[in-house]
């Protein structure tokens, strides 16, 4: 993102859970598992590229785009 000039904008979940308290975060993973487990949230999976690809996988990280929200399922 640094060397492309790209800016990013929005909510850091890593700043939010640092600051709850302990039993606020285990509750809220606690929900996040439940939501992967029943497949309500999928993970978003890229490709796999060995380390002899590393050209390959850069050169594919700079075409591709995701489209907001399109790995969240719809309750």
């Amino acid at each position: 993102l640094i060397f492309r000039g790209i800016k990013v904008h929005g909510f850091w979940v890593s700043t939010y859970i640092g600051q709850l308290p302990l039993n606020e975060r285990m509750e809220l993973m606690g929900h996040t598992i439940s939501l992967l487990s029943e497949r309500v949230i999928d993970p978003l999976i890229g490709e796999k590229y060995s380390l002899d690809q590393v050209k390959d996988a850069v050169k594919k990280s700079l075409v591709t785009r995701l489209p907001i929200n399109s790995h969240v399922s719809k309750h």
